[in-house]
């Protein structure tokens, strides 16, 4: 994480306001107890079709579980669909793939280097949105759309097995989905970030041009802008910037 030079004034830029922050703690809160609720149906569901019996005592489950899953789930439901159609409905449309070709391997570039396979985080994404954040909005909307229809197959008994092993699948994936970003951030050990999510709301000015240049470009007016007076002095030492990056 950098540190900021005592007695130095560091402009901050506003990502995220008030509203958008609880939405992101709200749609935790709900995810968490979803995760939790849905392994101890499937645990449940195992033990009673394989006739294995003793591996419910540590964490058993109570009556009324499902309906408690129900619920959850509908709510995670309910706040990903809705913060995903607030990105549809701006103007530049920044969360559809622009190459999906491009995106997709991006995004599979991302997933290596969280898990260590790969030495580098992802390249050639200079957007406000990154690549691999774009094509992650998509794949949670078509399994946010998956769960609940696999979801109503349970409910109604159609397609049986297979319907639940679809729904545990998509469940899995929305979790993943839904942690990718922060999962991102800690293995570039970005706190800055991290807190600009779930605490401020804002970042500093030099980080948003280092790590969002588009963005920071776009803030200040533009390919034309004239550059900031003094603003080099905003811009973090060698071994600050390094700490950011992780």
């Amino acid at each position: 994480m950098a540190k900021e030079k005592k007695g130095r004034a560091v402009e901050e830029i506003k990502r995220y306001d008030g509203k958008v922050i609880g939405a992101h703690w709200v749609f935790l809160i709900l995810l968490i107890p979803f995760l939790y609720t849905g392994l101890l149906l499937f645990r449940d569901w195992f033990e009673h079709t394989y006739h294995i019996h003793g591996i419910n005592y540590i964490f058993p489950s109570w009556e009324g579980i499902e309906t408690t899953h129900v619920y959850l789930g509908i709510g995670v439901l309910v706040i990903g669909l809705v913060h995903i159609l607030m990105h549809i409905g701006q103007k530049e449309k920044p969360i559809l793939p622009k190459n999906v070709g491009a995106d997709l391997g991006a995004n599979i570039h991302n997933i290596l280097y969280i898990f260590h396979l790969a030495p580098t985080a992802e390249r050639g994404a200079g957007e406000k949105y990154k690549r691999h954040q774009r094509m992650t909005y998509v794949a949670t909307v078509y399994c946010l759309i998956l769960s609940a229809l696999t979801g109503l197959w349970l409910w109604s008994g159609w397609m049986g097995d297979m319907a639940l092993i679809m729904h545990v699948i998509a469940g899995l994936l929305i979790v993943f989905l839904s942690g990718y970003r922060i999962l991102s951030l800690i293995r570039r050990h970005d706190a800055i970030a991290l807190r600009s999510i779930f605490v401020k709301g804002s970042m500093p000015a030099w980080y948003v041009k280092k790590h969002h240049f588009l963005w920071y470009r776009e803030i200040k007016g533009g390919y034309k802008a004239p550059k900031d007076p003094g603003y080099e002095k905003l811009l973090p030492d060698d071994d600050e910037a390094e700490a950011v990056d992780g």
